[in-house]
């Protein structure tokens, strides 16, 4: 009895000791959820279902369940739902972390607000990279309820519902909930550091020519409108895209272009492996109006975020 007690000890305090330096925690698993259709829902109310993250509604069949075998022209959708949700867990801030800047990383999801014990800390409409949120004044030592509402309805300009490979049924489906990475860290949250030894060693123009590692090519691409049928939504992984753009390059493509939509980190990694080159676009296509200030202003913001998130790419060589 003795020596197993003694283990347990053990174990308790190696596991604190790991705790005790941990910079990241990761709140993937099971979520509190509720849709919230009338918008009544608070950010401290209870919520009785769940949900796994990362997910959609779709992958966690929450939402209105369809049958439709009609649909000819976008991806019919087994449970349809536009609007609010709600996603809520506890966290415990590890006592080390007292006084360090303290973020919340969400990788890719749609239109947020984030709450701390029931306080607004902030929203995002971020939608071409992740968001991250400072949460440092909130986030003290010790235990608290986090809450994020999605809504996948509003908080982007009304053009891109219907005009973004983004948002449309046609591909990827206007999903609602967070895929990817979810996060909290105490590591500065700027841009990706994922480094792979690329195949890009050199890309230039001479004259009407691109020139790769001292070769001039030609490039040879296909459209890509996020076709993701299976989830409904873009696949975040690195193996996936690397299954994906491997068979690209084994057709004889080198270039892709990504139609009205901009891929997530991992097919950048993959892409840098692979020497193949990326043109990632705004999410929008249609009229660009000077005179539109809110789309203007919010196209822009999205175009820094990409530059800014995957620009040290070496497999982004083109932007549109």
């Amino acid at each position: 009895m003795k020596r197993i007690t003694l283990l347990l000890l053990t174990l308790v305090c190696l596991t604190a000791m790991a705790d005790s330096h941990t910079k990241h925690i990761d709140l993937s698993g099971t979520w509190q959820f509720a849709l919230d259709r009338q918008h009544t829902i608070q950010p401290d109310d209870v919520l009785t279902e769940t949900v796994q993250l990362p997910g959609t509604t779709d992958t966690n069949q929450k939402g209105d369940a369809a049958d439709r075998r009609d649909e000819t022209t976008h991806l019919s959708r087994r449970y349809t739902y536009k609007g609010r949700a709600w996603y809520q867990r506890e966290v415990v801030i590890p006592a080390d972390w007292q006084g360090q800047p303290v973020s919340l990383f969400l990788e890719r999801t749609k239109p947020t607000e984030v709450y701390v014990d029931g306080q607004l800390i902030g929203s995002s409409n971020d939608i071409s990279t992740p968001q991250v949120f400072d949460l440092t004044t909130a986030l003290t030592p010790g235990l608290h309820r986090l809450a994020i509402m999605v809504d996948n309805s509003s908080g982007v300009p009304e053009q891109l519902y219907a005009s973004s490979h983004a948002y449309t049924e046609d591909t990827q489906t206007n999903w609602n909930g967070i895929i990817g990475r979810i996060e909290l860290t105490t590591a500065p949250q700027d841009k990706s550091t994922t480094v792979v030894h690329p195949n890009f060693r050199d890309f230039h123009i001479e004259g009407q020519h691109f020139y790769a590692n001292g070769h001039r090519i030609f490039l040879r691409g296909k459209h890509d409108a996020c076709v993701w049928p299976l989830t409904g939504h873009v696949a975040m992984d690195v193996a996936s895209w690397k299954d994906y753009l491997g068979r690209c390059a084994a057709y004889g493509l080198n270039h892709v272009r990504f139609h009205s939509w901009c891929p997530p980190e991992a097919a950048f990694v993959a892409a840098d492996e692979l020497g193949i080159i990326l043109q990632p676009e705004l999410p929008f296509w249609g009229s660009f109006d000077d005179k539109d200030s809110l789309l203007m202003a919010f196209l822009h913001k999205e175009g820094e975020n990409m530059l800014r998130w995957y620009g040290h790419h070496p497999s982004f060589r083109m932007f549109a």
